[in-house]
């Protein structure tokens, strides 16, 4: 079996803004597995903040691939992360593929189904997080990204702009429940015992 490795710059069609950063391309690992003309492709978004950088994903991948035969290999050789993901990723589609079957019914799962994923509104101003509901107002699910001391208003603006809409809120780090978030009083917080 044949393992190659390689970055991958794919650039987003507008800029994402979590707490931390904003996004301009997504910056993936990618795998490709061959075996008999057969090939199989995987890839891993690396997470800088967890120590998973592109850098040492492929730096992983490059030492350890050539003693990795199998998926089961793969959980005890490589530790969690993008360099896992990809490899987990393209041995699957390579099975897959070699077996003639699709990879749900290789690892004995049921067969896939529609589920509903939610559109995600990116940090910035209220008028910003109105427009980008409004586009998405015809999607079920919106997650709207907090962190900012505005959070308040730019909730309200998605609300008006996807009246239909169920929201999910997501502040990741940039909410402190013992000390709150800019003007937000803190959080009760009850712990256990």
């Amino acid at each position: 079996m044949k393992i190659s490795v390689r970055n991958l710059s794919l650039p987003l069609s507008k800029p994402f803004t979590i707490a931390r950063t904003t996004f301009e391309t997504a910056r993936l690992v990618a795998v490709r597995t061959e075996c008999d003309g057969v090939v199989g492709t995987g890839h891993g978004i690396p997470q800088p903040r967890f120590d998973d950088t592109l850098e040492t994903s492929i730096r992983t991948l490059e030492t350890t691939t050539p003693s990795i035969e199998d998926c089961d290999q793969l959980q005890i050789l490589l530790p969690p992360g993008s360099a896992r993901n990809a490899l987990d990723m393209a041995l699957w589609d390579l099975k897959a593929k070699r077996a003639g079957i699709p990879a749900w019914k290789l690892a004995d799962l049921g067969e896939p189904q529609p589920i509903h994923t939610a559109v995600t509104v990116s940090l910035g101003d209220a008028d910003h997080a109105f427009d980008e509901a409004h586009r998405n107002r015809r999607h079920a699910l919106i997650k709207v990204k907090l962190g900012r001391p505005d959070d308040a208003e730019r909730l309200k603006a998605v609300r008006e702009a996807a009246l239909s809409s169920r929201l999910i809120t997501d502040a990741n780090e940039a909410w402190d429940l013992l000390r709150g978030f800019g003007r937000w009083p803190p959080m009760p917080c009850r712990l256990p015992g």
